[in-house]
């Protein structure tokens, strides 16, 4: 899914034996096709709960005990690794939210946010806010959290 390749050189290669194998070569992106996230494109194109003004997406994971580390990005597994995992947890997981936005309100023309980091061995980013401008005029909000 992310990162394609750890470098953009070893990004061409990928793409030249994609290529030279006639093969298509994609980032699959899942999330468009959850089924609530269906579900909600339908509504809205439907307009069942009225016309949509502006969005608010939020993912987030709770850290109960930093001392007690378990789950995907503990010490030492590829998720904490900026190296391995090309970001921290929002290059990880804001995707998944922020294509559904994008389906529902159209592409992002204008983005405003910050980022940091408050997971000590994390060397990537664990939080964002954002703030979208959409090309259809809507507007939208973004947070996403890992802590």
């Amino acid at each position: 899914e992310k990162p394609i390749a750890l470098t953009p050189e070893s990004a061409a290669r990928i793409l030249a034996a994609a290529a030279a194998a006639g093969t298509v070569f994609m980032v699959a992106e899942n999330a468009q096709y959850w089924k609530e996230i269906l579900v909600v494109k339908k509504h809205i194109d439907a307009r069942t709960f009225g016309t949509v003004v502006s969005v608010r997406a939020k993912c987030w994971e709770t850290i109960v005990n930093q001392n007690e580390w378990q789950g995907d990005y503990a010490p030492g597994l590829w998720r904490s690794d900026v190296g391995r995992a090309g970001g921290g947890y929002v290059f990880d997981s804001a995707s998944h939210w922020i294509r559904p936005l994008r389906m529902w309100c159209g592409e992002i023309t204008r983005v405003v946010g910050v980022h940091g980091r408050c997971i000590p061995h994390m060397k990537g980013e664990s939080y964002a806010h954002a703030l979208f401008a959409f090309d259809t005029g809507l507007t939208g909000s973004f947070e996403a959290i890992l802590a």
